[in-house]
């Protein structure tokens, strides 16, 4: 990893975009993490790389003094997620002290590390029964359900709509982390009455889709995941072509912008597309 690249990424990026603090649901969310995440302490070593390109000294001499996660700098929980990963498992601890952190900062829209907010939820695997407890693993599936209910409906950006991150981005960050993301898929389907919905739906056509299959770069090494889209957007395609048809007759749909209409337009003869394939098949 290029020690000037590192060096240069001294604060976490802040996107007002994905700035949701005004939201009830999700500040009462981020009070129930730090209740209950409250037992855990950052522990010695740190599991990153402590060569002098990563996580390095004096870094490593001040982790463990911090009793208060929201005393450490911004700037320290940057290097140690753009760090590369020496063991798994001790960062898997550390993440259980971390997370209350984490996901405050990231429903203020600040993200950590070289992949934002894809990397640090990475960290955590909550798939790992061994290691996380039922009731924070819980936790977790309320917030992502949470957090993409207000991502598909809230209004903010709609004028620039496709500079934004889609909401398929938030589904594979979820999945990522080892969550299940069959009940964040089932509630975007039934949000298709929202034109912001349908719109993230559309944008998956343009911006995810390789020789007219979804495919994310992040999970190209779990090939299960493209199956597991590509199934739901087959399976729902009928459904989805009727809710982009819908969407284009909502009085809202004249405030987007050329790009936007025509985002939602390619989405409709794609879906159409398929939708006529699965009839035939």
């Amino acid at each position: 990893m290029d020690r000037q690249y590192l060096d240069s990424l001294t604060k976490p990026s802040i996107d007002e975009h994905y700035n949701f603090t005004d939201c009830a649901n999700l500040t009462a969310m981020v009070d129930k993490a730090y209740n209950i995440f409250a037992s855990y302490s950052l522990i010695e070593p740190t599991g990153m790389c402590p060569c002098d390109i990563c996580f390095h000294d004096p870094l490593i001499n001040d982790w463990a003094s911090y009793s208060d996660i929201n005393a450490i700098p911004d700037e320290v929980l940057q290097r140690y997620f753009s760090s590369e990963i020496s063991d798994e498992s001790i960062v898997q601890q550390q993440m259980r002290a971390l997370l209350p952190r984490i996901i405050s900062s990231f429903v203020q829209g600040k993200e950590f590390g070289i992949l934002g907010r894809y990397g640090a939820f990475n960290h955590c695997q909550f798939a790992n029964n061994h290691f996380w407890l039922e009731s924070e693993k819980q936790f977790m599936q309320d917030f992502a359900l949470t957090y993409f209910d207000l991502y598909i409906n809230h209004s903010k950006g709609w004028t620039k709509f496709s500079e934004f991150e889609g909401a398929i981005d938030i589904i594979t960050m979820f999945y990522m982390a080892g969550l299940n993301i069959q009940p964040l898929l089932e509630l975007w389907m039934s949000s298709l009455d929202k034109l912001l919905a349908c719109l993230y739906l559309a944008l998956i056509v343009r911006m995810d889709m390789e020789d007219s299959r979804f495919y994310s770069i992040f999970t190209e090494d779990d090939p299960a995941y493209s199956v597991l889209i590509n199934t739901w957007l087959n399976t729902n395609a009928e459904t989805i072509t009727n809710a982009l048809i819908k969407a284009t007759l909502q009085p809202d749909f004249t405030k987007l912008n050329h790009g936007d209409k025509l985002c939602i337009t390619e989405g409709l003869n794609y879906f159409q597309n398929l939708s006529n394939i699965s009839l035939r098949d």
